[in-house]
């Protein structure tokens, strides 16, 4: 990496910003596999040269050394799970570094060979460049992937030939499924091989279903569908349902381009229904019903011309329905029920003839039904119900081939349009139809709102004159001419229905009570209202009055009374104000839109008001406006080009507020225009041409903003001006010193580039390299008086190179423009805006190069003992340049490597993130490395071990974990700090804090011994005890009473209700007491001391029973020639074959007993009878049944004597209870064994098939046979 020196980085962060990357290999485009790329390197050691990188520099600059001509290939593909040569395969030729194909060879013959000559791959070659060759088809032109890459380098040909074996893919490994055990357990089941070892990618290229099957189990927590579906590429049908899927449908299924059937029902899946599923063009059905998809349906399912069902019901999709589903020509069912549809039934729709199912019902579609839907003769079923939909007629209408659609709740049928405000009194002449009329939808009585989508018509009654049509907008208004009028509302245009239309009557309301909250509660404009009109709110002022005010304004003795007051919606009602002066009121909150329907006024001032938000548009609508002034506030944004519609304004006065932007063009319009007023703000860009139009104005004053760019000349042709002020902005002239206007007056220009601001930059630069960075390398600045600072933005810049004039660079500011210095040293001159004339717009400077001395920089991460941590991100950043660097993950050996770095730089280096378990004590480290080119300078930087905290029960009275090193720590309890301790020599801490509750929450903080600041807290919640108290069942035989118990604590023991002992439970939780033997029916007990009540628990207890034969007979096998087990000290035993007996023996003080009787033949009943010397008689035997014994297991043995009848039978060893049949490598089914024997028929059957069959041991291996039918 080069890096470049930068004295100084313009109008960038200089933050420090780590980045974490994963380099991945891709050779022309293609995804290698990481086992593949390991066998590719191995494979390559030997012939490639030392890098990629390298041949390719060699390979621009000179040819090979060699000529060659008619290079022969011969290529050899072999397997690389067997070694073998495979047949019919394609091998791909393409030029290093590029995708774009040369040449693809034959199919591979019998031994895996191809040979050929390519005249444009030697006359590659002879260039000396590099080609990669890999396996791209297989037999049935399906696509190998993953592939591994080989390269043949110019080196490799000798003598005009060259052999090259071409290795074909790998094993497909777990994480090539994305580590799903369900669709591992599909995979080996669908191709009879195991992921890891004998299965291949080829193999999963060969599936052509994939489903559930008899016997299938989801054993993952958290199912989803991985990347790794792409490889089934052979599927034809795909049926994921009912398998808990979560997560995204990812991308990758759209590459199964052979599919026909995808169902992906009933699952969890998250996002939107991708719009890659339109990429399966060979589908017939699409089934993704029940899931919480969001989102559209993608237009793009409509280039699915094969699709003959679409299934997308009971989703949460959104939107409308596309008009390109209207494209699939062979579709029959349309199921789109129970979501969230919108917008209308396209009438795209009425092209899908053999559609026999349509259910769109449930959803909040609009509109009427497109009349060409009504041709479809081939449906069965079509449900619209749920729906605003309508038709323009009364009643029902059916299809063409008499089916009526289900219309329930729609407003062909019981849905209504009503007006809840039938009666409307408006205090003006303007109506707003969706605030005023209550439009609803009704059903049987119960009104909702209507959906979004509906169009509106609105007509009046008198003349029936349409007064209003569009979508519903509640700011849509339109004026009423007479004192009351009647108006029609038609939903939809469909008139015919009476359903879609509401009548609504409204009366005038001058004469109406002003109430105070139509005056928005304002008390100042409660005031001006009663001081103008002579009246009293909410007694005998109407709106009448308010309309005849013709000015408003403070007046003498007026006092604003409103703690934060502001301009309500209700100034609307003062319709005849001409002039409205509302300045120095303590105003806040927005300009309301309100103040547009003012159409009279003339003179409107806001000046000096806490106004918030920005300068309104519509106030271009108040075209009788002579002055406007809104000076002196906090307003931001933009001036609004419609200020340029009013044509009769004399004074535009926007000073002193935080106005950004340009200035609008449209203002060259006010051609009335005498006073223009802008100065004080943040205004940007430059001055417009067309202000040069405004020949009557007096005084503009645009100085104190961020304008730049030459002044234009047309403004200096006015002739009215006695006052101009462009100061303290970037502007510029084109020449030396002042310009006048035509009258003769001189601008004031000061701290422009006119007079008092000059463009510097650094005299002298060395650079490394010939690449010139000018807007981080030049240090351009503007310079006042000897105090430089950052130009504004908008400037433009032309740089020269002084030795020829060459224009190297124009245009704006560019942080990452660049240019090639020719020489060893450059003079250049840097233009602002054009303006080469001006010496104050011209900087220049000289450009040296250097060769930098590079090595390499290490930096070792380790924890406060010293040992490696890796996994740490590393940001770096050179403070030489300013350019800050990735982040860098640190190995195994917690180290990350950074080649090429220029020594003499200063670099900065912080922990970004760590792994879990350490924290970083922020800050940075600083270094200037010094050496000798290639040397390696290490960095060492510090993380500590984070603190861990043992979990703790409210039997625990010490809290217990690990830190760093020696740290500081403090131990808090419920939020509350009750301690502090240090950390021992092994990190380990302990810190007794008391016995607490469940639920008490128990913290531990570690400090930061580089900021003495505490890292955050980490907190576990005491939990109950989950080791209750128990006991085990005793016997006469026994001589000590057991059972669990929290760790340590201490029991008391007793025998018959009295207290005989005391003890403590064991680390583990058990515990054991001697007793003594107990005869039958004594009560043993034991309780439990509980230290939060400072006394023992209830009892837990049992009763002695009477000791039982206690006699167990080990698994006996034909192999075997005696019978064992285990029994009573000493115990008496009679040895039972087939319920007879046949011998006695007795048990060892142990219990245990060994008893020869021979080898027994499979299904022998042997057993045990033991003397109860109580009774004087033998107790019920306990027996075992002989199995047969260990012995390698064996394949089946397979019979196709009747194979012409399709018969396939044979046997396997006597434990099999079934074995699965495949035919010519495809899997059929499982056949039931019985006494080792099974057959199956198969009636497609013929000579030349390969039957096998196969069967799961006890280990869990299937043993396979094969044989092929001869007859």
């Amino acid at each position: 990496m080069e890096i470049k020196k930068r004295k100084l980085l313009k109008r960038t962060m200089t933050g420090f910003v780590a980045f974490n990357v994963l380099a991945t290999t891709v050779i022309t485009g293609l995804p290698i596999h990481s086992m593949a790329a390991e066998a590719t390197q191995k494979q390559n050691t030997t012939s490639q040269p030392e890098t990629q990188d390298n041949s390719s520099k060699a390979a621009r600059n000179i040819k090979a050394a060699t000529s060659f001509s008619n290079v022969k290939f011969k290529l050899n593909v072999v397997d690389v799970n067997t070694g073998k040569p495979v047949e019919g395969y394609v091998v791909r030729f393409l030029r290093d570094g590029t995708s774009g194909t040369i040449y693809e060879f034959p199919a591979s013959d019998a031994n895996g060979l191809t040979e050929s000559s390519i005249a444009a791959i030697t006359d590659l070659l002879n260039e000396g460049k590099s080609i990669s060759l890999y396996v791209k088809w297989g037999p049935s032109g399906e696509s190998v992937t993953p592939n591994i890459v080989t390269m043949v380098n110019p080196s490799d040909v000798k003598n005009n030939e060259v052999t090259v074996t071409v290795p074909l893919g790998s094993p497909v490994q777990k994480a090539d499924l994305g580590n799903q055990q369900w669709l591992i357990d599909m995979a080996e089941y669908y191709t009879g091989k195991t992921v890891g070892t004998t299965m291949s990618f080829p193999d999963l290229a060969k599936i052509t279903t994939l489903q559930s099957y008899t016997g299938f189990e989801m054993k993952d927590a958290t199912p989803v569908l991985p990347a790794g579906i792409k490889y089934f590429a052979g599927l034809q049908r795909l049926d994921l349902s009912k398998l808990g899927l979560t997560g995204n449908i990812p991308t990758e299924v759209s590459s199964l381009s052979k599919l026909t059937y995808l169902n992906l029902n009933d699952n969890s899946w998250i996002g939107t229904l991708p719009s890659s599923l339109g990429n399966l063009t060979n589908l017939e059905q699409l089934r993704i019903e029940n899931t919480p998809l969001t989102g559209s349906i993608p237009k793009e399912l409509g280039n699915l011309s094969k699709l003959t069902q679409l299934r997308l019901a009971n989703n949460q999709l959104s939107g409308s329905i596309p008009e390109e589903l209207g494209n699939l020509s062979n579709l029959t069912m349309l199921f789109a029920a129970m979501n969230k549809l919108s917008g209308s039934i396209p009438t795209e729709l009425s092209h899908l003839t053999k559609l026999t199912n349509i259910r769109v019902d449930q959803n909040q579609l609009v509109g009427q039904l497109p009349e060409s839907i009504f041709a479809l003769n081939a449906l069965t079923e079509a449900n619209f119900s749920g729906n605003e939909i309508t038709l323009n007629q009364e009643g029902s209408k059916a299809f063409a081939n008499g089916l009526v659609p289900n219309y329930k709740n729609t407003f062909v049928n019981e849905r209504t349009l009503v007006a809840t405000n039938s009666l409307v009194a408006i205090p003006a002449t303007t109506v707003f139809p969706f605030k005023d009329f209550g439009l609803k939808a009704d059903i049987n009585g119960t009104k909702s709102d209507l959906f979004a989508g509906h169009m509106y018509r609105i007509y009046r009654n008198s003349d029936n004159k349409q007064v209003y049509y569009g979508i519903w907008n509640n700011a849509s208004s339109f004026e009423q001419t007479t004192a009351k009028e009647t108006y029609r509302i038609v939903l939809d245009d469909a008139l015919a229905n009476p359903n879609n239309v509401a009548q609504v009557t409204v009366g005038a309301a001058k004469n109406q009570i002003v109430t105070f909250e139509d005056l928005g509660k304002q008390y100042w404009l409660k005031d001006l209202a009663e001081h103008y009109t002579g009246k009293m709110v909410d007694e005998n002022m109407t709106f009448g009055d308010l309309e005849s005010i013709t000015a408003l304004q403070s007046y003498p003795g007026f006092e604003v009374k409103d703690e934060n007051p502001i301009l309500p919606a209700g100034i609307k009602y003062f319709t005849g104000l001409q002039k409205l002066d509302l300045s120095k009121l303590g105003l806040t909150g927005n300009i309301p839109t309100e103040v547009s329907r003012l159409s009279k006024l003339t003179y409107l001032n806001l000046n000096d008001n806490s106004w918030s938000g920005t300068l309104p548009s519509f106030l271009g609508n108040l075209t009788n406006l002579e002055q406007l002034r809104i000076e002196n506030t906090p307003l931001t944004g933009s001036i609004p080009k419609e200020l340029g519609n009013l044509s009769k304004l004399t004074q535009l006065r926007l000073a002193n507020n935080q106005l950004s932007g340009s200035i609008p063009t449209e203002l060259g319009n006010l051609s009335n225009l005498t006073m223009l007023f802008a100065a004080m703000n943040q205004l940007s860009g430059t001055v417009p041409t067309e202000l040069g139009n405004l020949t009557k104005l007096t005084n503009i004053r645009l100085d104190q903003n961020q304008l730049v760019g030459q002044l234009p000349e047309s403004l200096f042709a006015l002739n009215a001006l006695t006052e101009a002020n462009f100061s303290s902005n970037e502007i510029t002239l084109n020449q030396e010193g002042n310009k006048a206007f035509a009258n003769g007056l001189t601008p004031n220009v000061g701290k422009t580039y006119v007079t008092g601001r000059q463009l510097t930059a650094v005299d002298t630069l060395t650079l490394e390299g010939t690449t010139v960075h000018p807007f981080q390398d030049f240090n351009l600045q503007t310079d006042i008086s000897g105090t430089k600072s950052p130009l504004f933005d908008g400037h433009t810049y032309q740089i020269y190179r002084t030795t020829d004039n060459k224009l190297v660079y124009s245009g704006p500011w560019e942080e990452n423009a660049s240019f090639e210095q020719a020489g060893t040293s450059e003079g250049y001159r840097v233009v602002l805006d054009g303006a080469s004339e001006n010496p104050h717009n011209v900087a220049t400077l000289t450009v040296a190069q250097k060769q930098a001395v590079k090595g390499n920089i290490q930096v070792v991460v380790k924890d406060e003992a010293g040992q490696v941590v890796p996994g740490v991100t590393v940001g770096w950043k050179d403070l030489t340049t300013n350019f800050t660097g990735n982040g860098h993950v640190t190995d195994a050996n917690g180290a990350t490597n950074q080649t090429g770095m220029s020594f003499e730089h200063q670099y900065q280096y912080a922990i970004s993130s760590v792994p879990e378990g350490y924290v970083s004590t922020g800050g940075t480290v600083q270094v200037t490395p010094s050496g000798q080119a290639g040397d390696t300078y290490v960095v060492n930087l510090t993380v500590l071990r984070d603190v861990t905290i043992q979990p703790m029960t409210e039997m625990d009275n010490t809290v217990t974990g690990t830190a760093a090193v020696g740290a500081k720590l403090r131990y808090f309890v419920n939020g509350q700090a009750v301690n502090v301790g240090n950390a021992n020599a092994d990190g380990t801490y302990s810190k007794v804090v008391g016995l607490y509750p469940a639920g008490t929450v128990i913290g531990v903080q570690m400090q930061n011994p580089k900021t003495g600041k505490y890292f955050d807290l980490k907190t576990i919640t005491v939990t109950p005890v989950e080791t209750k108290l128990t006991i085990q069942p005793l016997t006469t035989a026994d001589t000590a009473v057991t059972g669990t118990a929290p760790a340590g604590v201490k029991l008391r023991f007793l025998i018959d209700g009295q207290a005989v002992n005391v003890g403590y439970a064991n680390a583990d939780g058990t515990y054991s007491k001697v007793i003594g033997q107990q005869k039958a029916g004594t009560v043993v007990g034991v309780q439990m001391f509980d230290p939060t009540i400072g006394n023992y628990s209830d009892v837990v207890s049992t009763t002695v029973e009477q000791t039982a034969a206690s006699v167990e007979v080990a698994a006996m096998t034909t192999t075997d020639t005696a019978i064992s087990g285990t029994a009573p000290a000493h115990a008496k035993l009679r040895i039972i074959v087939n319920g007879q007996a046949v011998n006695v023996a007795y048990a060892d003080a142990s219990g245990q007993f060994t008893k020869v009787i021979g080898k027994q033949a499979e299904g022998t009943v042997v057993g045990v009878e033991r003397f109860n010397p109580t009774t004087g008689s033998y107790e019920k035997a306990v027996t075992t049944t002989v199995t047969l014994g260990n012995a390698v297991s064996e394949p089946a043995k397979i019979d196709l004597s009747s194979a012409a009848s399709g018969k396939i039978s044979g046997t396997v060893p006597n434990t099999i209870t079934q074995v699965r049949v495949w035919i010519n490598g495809a899997p059929q089914t499982m056949v039931g064994v019985k006494d080792g024997a099974f057959t199956w028929t198969y009636s497609k059957l013929k000579a030349g098939d390969i039957v096998k069959v196969d069967y799961k041991d006890a280990t869990g291996q299937w043993i396979a046979a094969e044989q092929t039918v001869t007859n």
